[in-house]
């Protein structure tokens, strides 16, 4: 592939560009109204319905969905966004072990777009056809598995799952050879470590355990991390102050919502630039971005409107946009 394969989507991007919702936009819906106020406004802007019996999130999802049918209409590659969603996937194929295990139904949990169907990966599992399942999947699955019907231990299983998520990330990120796409995935999987580990002292979590939560990645030693949290909470977030992510210290005294709202404000700024870039796929990235930032916010919106939190308490916990 080469960046010129792009034009017609990197033309069809920038033009929707113009209907992501801005600062001007996002303060009108927390300090305009209540929560009908604010839902009204979204329909209006676009966002769809909602159906009788329904909540905002069905209405979201549906966007979502249209969102990611305009991104496969205009990509070049199918595989180009994998890297983004394939969290999706490996959420799914923890709640269809879950499901299984408490013989419950878990569909409300699932989360979209994904790369396989969904469907597809809940009715291999419950056949216990792992084999079948995405490569990447099968040796996961099985060791997930074991230890859901061996110990019953769901927090040892979600580990591992998703110790083999931020895997699979940095590993389809360094597939595509392009480098924003290997700095969004390194950034994310980093400051997930971050934010397992630091839930592991908090928790009082095991050596062992540790090591099943976190993976490896280029900017933040595992070794390294592991060793300053076994010290305690106080030498971990000073350990932190060594590495590329110093700032982690001062969000994660603050609040753990303040450091998430970091996380993603961090991937904000690496894809802001490709606002003034018009080839390759770079735009692409920063667009799907976007509107799954945008998304979260409004749901942080919606939610806090719905529990008459104050709009000083959401502006706190609204995202950084793209526009």
């Amino acid at each position: 592939m080469n960046q010129y394969d792009y034009t017609y989507a990197v033309a069809r991007i920038k033009a929707n560009e113009l209907s992501l919702l801005g600062e001007n936009d996002i303060e009108q819906l927390i300090s305009g109204g209540d929560y009908d106020f604010s839902l009204r406004k979204l329909m209006e802007s676009g966002f769809g319905e909602i159906n009788a019996g329904e909540d905002y999130s069905a209405m979201l999802k549906r966007y979502a969905k249209k969102t990611w049918d305009f991104l496969n209409e205009v990509m070049p590659y199918d595989n180009d966004l994998d890297f983004l969603i394939v969290k999706n996937d490996m959420h799914a194929l923890k709640a269809a072990l879950k499901s299984i295990v408490a013989q419950q139904d878990q569909s409300e949990n699932y989360i979209f777009p994904t790369i396989n169907s969904v469907e597809e990966i809940k009715d291999l599992v419950a056949k216990r056809k792992f084999d079948d399942l995405p490569e990447y999947m099968v040796q996961v699955a099985k060791q997930a598995y074991g230890v859901l019907t061996e110990t019953g231990n769901g927090q040892v299983a979600d580990a591992i799952i998703d110790k083999a998520t931020l895997d699979i990330i940095l590993t389809k990120a360094k597939e595509t050879k392009v480098k924003l796409c290997r700095d969004v995935a390194e950034v994310f999987c980093a400051t997930a470590n971050i934010k397992n580990l630091y839930r592991c002292i908090l928790t009082n979590k095991s050596e062992e355990y540790m090591r099943l939560s976190v993976s490896e990645c280029d900017t933040l030693s595992k070794e390294d991390m592991i060793q300053a949290a076994l010290g305690g909470k106080e030498a971990f977030l000073n350990a932190l102050l060594e590495t590329p992510y110093e700032d982690a210290k001062k969000y994660l005294e603050t609040s753990f919502s303040s450091f998430e709202k970091w996380c993603d404000d961090l991937i904000m700024q690496q894809v802001k630039p490709e606002k003034a870039n018009y080839f390759g796929m770079g735009p692409l990235i920063a667009y799907y971005i976007a509107k799954e930032t945008e998304l979260k916010t409004i749901r942080i919106i919606l939610a806090a409107k719905k529990n008459d939190l104050s709009a000083d308490v959401i502006r706190e916990r609204v995202r950084s946009l793209y526009v």
